[in-house]
């Protein structure tokens, strides 16, 4: 995260500009002198581990060594995508019907903006969730034989801040034809 401002002073002119992540240690934030200007990266891992609220403190202080109030930016970090797990239903298996999915898409940061399933490599297709992220999917082959074969459901997830989820895939193999039987031969056993 990027914070950018200006700080002046008008008399003695800007000496310093200190930041201030959370509880961490004081640190000096260079600046233009001419303008004021100034930008700051925090330098907060992207891991996922500092996940949640924070708060930014600046202070300056002066040639004359008077200290500004502190001026605060909070924001909420979010680097994680969200996770989509299907909670029925077995990928790779051979059936006979539209399997019906049940799932759950969870962001515990910024929460769940978009659920979507994508079909065969088809459109995106927008799905319906809960408060808790509940969701539900059947696709709609025809189980007249002419959509037998694999197919691949592929769900995306996309949370409030923009992290899109890794795909989570479910594929099957739909087989709606019987066994052909044809007895060819009958034999007595008198």
């Amino acid at each position: 995260l990027t914070v950018q401002g200006r700080v002046s002073d008008d008399r003695s002119g800007v000496a310093l500009l200190s930041v201030q992540v959370d509880a961490g240690p004081l640190q000096t934030v260079p600046l233009d002198s001419s303008t004021g200007r100034f930008s700051y990266v925090t330098a907060l891992p992207r891991n996922g581990t500092p996940d949640g609220s924070h708060l930014v403190r600046f202070v300056a202080t002066d040639v004359a060594v008077n200290v500004s109030a502190t001026a605060t930016q909070s924001f909420r970090l979010d680097t994680q995508a969200p996770t989509i797990d299907l909670l029925n239903g077995t990928s790779g298996q051979t059936i006979n019907v539209n399997p019906s999915l049940m799932g759950r898409v969870t962001d515990p940061v910024s929460g769940v903006a978009a659920l979507s399933v994508q079909v065969d490599g088809g459109a995106l297709l927008p799905l319906a969730i809960d408060a808790i992220g509940a969701f539900h999917f059947t696709p709609s082959f025809a189980l007249d034989g002419s959509a037998d074969g694999t197919h691949v459901l592929r769900f995306h997830a996309l949370d409030v801040v923009g992290n899109p989820e890794t795909v989570t895939a479910f594929s099957f193999t739909l087989n709606t034809f019987a066994p052909a039987l044809n007895p060819t031969t009958i034999t007595s056993m008198l």
